[in-house]
């Protein structure tokens, strides 16, 4: 979860606590792998709803990249007057990114994504994001095939083709800002970390 998520929880927090009932949401959110079992005896053992619920909220940042958008959505159905409500500001996120622009996709930001596990397994739907026809994630593949590459030489031939591209546009604040649109916010915050 990002910091715009996290502020877009606090914000929302006291209606949240207030308005929702865990018991509500939790289900779904064990079902889509948000929350475990363990998560949801820890909550439902709170003897009060404003504490299930309050328990909910401490735990669900902790719960990665997805946990912030899965949660809204369990919210749309019986609490669509909070599902509305709970919108990150994303506009200071890439407002911040705007710092970020000046900075090449070095060698080194390259490596940080083909490490990433959810960039490796969804390259080429991060290749369409990029704004790279699919025919270059076609390409790819096909490279990969016949010269027996893992999927992070996969990666690599990515962004090198997203770089060649796109030129001087394919630079740190603009990765960043598809990153985190596309919710790939883990490896944002390591490729964050770099220049800090």
């Amino acid at each position: 979860m990002n910091e715009s998520e996290k502020r877009a929880l606090r914000k929302l927090n006291s209606k949240l606590v207030d308005s929702v009932k865990a018991i509500d949401i939790v289900p779904r959110l064990v079902a889509d792998g948000i929350l475990t079992l363990n998560d949801a005896e820890s909550i439902s053992s709170e003897s009060e709803p404003r504490a299930k619920m309050q328990k909910l909220l401490f735990i669900l940042p902790l719960r990665g990249p997805l946990a912030f958008s899965h949660f809204r959505d369990s919210l749309r159905e019986d609490y669509f007057w909070l599902y509305e409500q709970l919108v990150p500001d994303n506009n200071n996120v890439e407002k911040s990114h705007n710092a970020y622009r000046e900075f090449e996709v070095s060698n080194e930001v390259i490596d940080v994504l083909k490490h990433n596990c959810h960039v490796v397994k969804n390259w080429t739907l991060l290749g369409h994001a990029l704004g790279l026809p699919s025919t270059s994630s076609s390409q790819i593949q096909i490279q990969a095939n016949i010269l027996m590459w893992d999927l992070k030489l996969c990666v690599v031939a990515l962004f090198e083709k997203w770089k060649a591209e796109k030129g001087s546009k394919a630079n740190v604040g603009s990765l960043l800002d598809i990153l985190r649109r596309e919710q790939f916010n883990d490896v944002a915050d390591d490729i964050e970390r770099l220049f800090t």
